[in-house]
């Protein structure tokens, strides 16, 4: 309201924390986080392009949801995290379910963590066929996760958590260690050479060391770049068309080949 007082924090790249103190009911409240998304939505010019940003809101009052400072900021990241999943420039207040949803979510993460760790993963290997001639022309790696539990679970199930709590990256880089691994044990016993395709996630093309990372998995397994193909998502490459063409440029000077997933979906 008119007189409530508010400060406001950065906590992460990304994310910050607003304390609205005196702000009065919910609908109060509600009126200051619509403000917030609107002001947020507003276009920015910056070197002559125009840009639109969006946030995601989580609310948690006090005394309803917690009575201190940790306790109010865990639920109101919760919340922040189902806003987020509702879609973007929402906001959401914290409730009980909420919370057991997020103790669900953390159990998993933990879960996928191990398992990246304890070699749960699976790379599973889907042929590329010339229909012309019969012949195998390449395949393309497919993970899986063989879960203690649950058993063999499909990568729709946990490639969005990957992504959500930053797994993605160490899950992108045991599944190009283990593809570059398998190539080379395939022509130690004498099989004839296909290229492989490993599909990029963002963060790992987006990756300042992602060349250097790829230049030294062929030297550790002696490989050539002709063998490993790198799929990309046409969604990828149009978030940042300058750093994706650079970046293609690097991996093309290196010797890779690079296809597109997934064309036309973005």
């Amino acid at each position: 309201g008119g007189s409530s007082e508010a400060l406001i924090a950065r906590v992460g790249a990304n994310a910050f924390t607003i304390l609205a103190l005196d702000s009065g009911d919910e609908k109060e409240v509600e009126k200051i986080a619509h403000r917030l998304l609107q002001t947020v939505s507003a276009t920015l010019s910056v070197a002559g392009r125009d840009l639109n940003l969006s946030a995601s809101v989580g609310i948690a009052l006090f005394p309803r949801d917690a009575t201190d400072p940790e306790g109010l900021t865990r639920c109101a990241e919760q919340a922040a995290y189902a806003a987020k999943a509702a879609g973007r420039a929402r906001y959401r207040f914290f409730a009980e379910e909420i919370n057991a949803q997020a103790s669900a979510r953390l159990a998993r993460e933990s879960e996928l963590r191990n398992a990246i760790s304890n070699g749960e993963l699976r790379l599973h290997y889907q042929p590329k066929i010339d229909t012309s001639s019969g012949r195998y022309v390449g395949a393309e790696a497919l993970v899986r996760w063989q879960h203690p539990g649950r058993g063999l679970v499909a990568p729709g199930e946990f490639i969005p958590l990957a992504e959500e709590t930053g797994l993605i990256l160490a899950l992108s880089d045991w599944v190009l260690e283990q593809a570059c691994a398998d190539l080379r044990n395939r022509e130690n016993a004498g099989l004839p050479a296909i290229p492989v395709a490993v599909n990029l996630a963002s963060t790992s093309f987006s990756h300042e060391g992602l060349p250097a990372q790829l230049a030294s998995l062929l030297l550790r397994h002696g490989l050539r770049a002709e063998y490993l193909t790198l799929e990309l998502t046409e969604s990828l490459l149009m978030e940042d068309m300058d750093a994706a063409v650079s970046r293609l440029t690097e991996l093309r000077d290196l010797g890779f080949s690079v296809s597109l997933d997934d064309f036309g979906t973005g």
